[in-house]
């Protein structure tokens, strides 16, 4: 139940992925021919790169677990065939 339309919201996200893809392009392309424009693309790409390291700054806490990991955790030594390597 809730997803049922999972192809279609898929293809119809594919479809708007190719279009902003072809505007972006465009505007490249564009910026590539114009200073003016290339200097807004830039200004527009560093301003997206300076947000993603200021979250990522900010997110980049250590994990911290509920409970401490426990020090008498002891390997089984287990073989393939399921004997224990004490026999």
């Amino acid at each position: 139940p809730g997803k049922a339309n999972v192809h279609i919201r898929s293809g119809a996200f594919g479809l708007v992925l190719i279009v902003i893809t072809d505007l972006f392009a465009s505007w490249e392309k564009t910026a590539l021919r114009d200073w003016g424009q290339f200097l807004w693309l830039i200004l527009g790409l560093s301003g997206i790169a300076a947000y993603g390291r200021w979250q990522r700054k900010q997110h980049s806490d250590e994990v911290q677990f509920e409970e401490p990991p426990l020090k008498d955790i002891h390997a089984l030594e287990l073989y393939r065939d399921g004997r224990m390597a004490m026999d």
